[in-house]
């Protein structure tokens, strides 16, 4: 694997190579009978997700262990017909919900306060996933006071419902795309969850900082701010003067660099390209405390700690999906908040990629992107997912609730 160093002295920059790609999503007229029956039937780009809800749940009576509380749950959602298991770990085939203990959330037994998280299924937009939220928080919410904790989130997995691997270009599209649309993301966050605030020890922010404080990135944007930035079209570059330029123009072109339109690699050329844009967007340094304690003595990639986790993408184990994770979004206390956090998630993505490229078009070279095409960008990835009005809709409502679209 080509390796990038974050100093500022000197970044390699590999040879990447990369494969161009049509993409072709849509919304089946039938459910199918479970989450994961729709596999055999998927067209080539149609794209599968799950969401991992943590949840802090105040209880009505009083247990004894979190496990009695885990079983209460699971009962409640068996009796509405929603397949579960208690579980340390989910099942890496993901045909069930789990409901799993949350570590990073403590739970207070004498307050009778309790941490859990429910692991969806593998879904698709035409699957139970609308009705499966609705019964969860309802069920939930019987028995259950679910309050807003800053450390909650919701994390989006997305991935090829085909079980192919997402293309270097694909990846790259939405790389640029989470750099550029980064501020506009942010507003839809609460304080916590933010690129201002995520640089904090706050245990909500350590887990979604932003993607700009990958050693790779924020290396090359302080580079470009004082005229020292690598020519992308060199194999392996030191820094060279140039006039001091836009930290985001230095970062959208190293991940050109990255996964050029180019000839057709052979399956070392895709790793090599994928790994690289991994790296670039999810490098975490040796330096930090949790590199010292680890013993690491090079940069390493540590994506769970990123607002954008692309770690398993570089997965060897083909029991594993290798996904895409957004890891920003705060709790979810209602069944709107997780699905609009999916419907944001799975257009985004899909806007990105049906884009070609994660720069959005009317932006010039250096610039900041408008609401406008912020709002442009989704809409898109919802017409290319070909997402039913009502979901367009619930999308356009959904972040209105902090930016007016129009």
């Amino acid at each position: 694997m080509q390796e990038m160093f974050s100093t500022i002295k000197s970044i390699e920059i590999p040879s990447w190579l990369s494969t161009q790609w049509i993409i072709v999503m849509y919304c089946k007229p039938q459910e199918p009978e479970d989450s994961t029956s729709s596999l055999a039937m998927s067209s080539i780009y149609d794209l599968a997700f799950g969401i991992e809800i943590e949840l802090s749940v105040l209880a009505s009576k009083k247990y004894s262990t979190w496990s009695a509380v885990a079983k209460d749950i699971s009962a409640r959602l068996s009796k509405k017909g929603l397949r579960n298991q208690v579980c340390d770990q989910p099942s890496h085939h993901y045909r069930v919900w789990s409901i799993v203990q949350e570590v990073t959330i403590p739970s207070q037994p004498a307050k009778n306060k309790w941490a859990l998280e429910l692991v969806s299924p593998i879904f698709t937009l035409s699957s139970t996933w609308l009705a499966d939220l609705e019964t969860i928080f309802t069920e939930v919410g019987r028995a259950f006071k679910i309050e807003e904790s800053p450390q909650c989130s919701t994390h989006i997995h997305v991935s090829r419902l085909d079980g192919r691997d997402f293309t270097p270009a694909q990846l790259r599209s939405l790389a640029q795309a989470a750099l550029l649309y980064e501020p506009y993301i942010d507003i839809l966050m609460p304080p916590g969850r933010t690129s201002a605030l995520s640089s904090s020890s706050s245990s909500s922010s350590y887990w979604c900082r932003s993607n700009r404080q990958s050693p790779v990135l924020a290396a090359v944007a302080s580079a470009a701010v004082t005229g020292a930035h690598p020519s992308p079209s060199s194999s392996s570059s030191s820094f060279s003067s140039h006039s001091p330029g836009s930290p985001l123009a230095a970062c959208l072109d190293l991940l050109d660099a990255a996964a050029p339109p180019a000839r057709h690699p052979d399956d070392s050329d895709h790793r090599g390209a994928v790994a690289a844009i991994v790296e670039t967007m999810c490098l975490f340094p040796a330096s930090s405390a949790y590199g010292r304690a680890h013993g690491r003595k090079r940069d390493f990639v540590h994506g769970k700690v990123y607002k954008w986790n692309l770690e398993r993408l570089l997965g060897d184990h083909a029991d594993v999906p290798r996904t895409i994770e957004f890891r920003q979004p705060p709790g979810s206390t209602t069944a709107e908040d997780a699905i609009g956090w999916g419907v944001l998630t799975l257009s985004f993505v899909a806007g990105a990629m049906a884009s070609g490229s994660g720069r959005a078009p009317l932006v010039p070279r250096g610039e900041e992107a408008s609401l406008f095409e912020f709002w442009e960008h989704l809409h898109r990835g919802a017409d290319v997912l070909g997402l039913d009005p009502f979901l367009t809709e619930y999308l356009r409502s959904f972040v209105n609730r902090t930016m007016p679209v129009y």
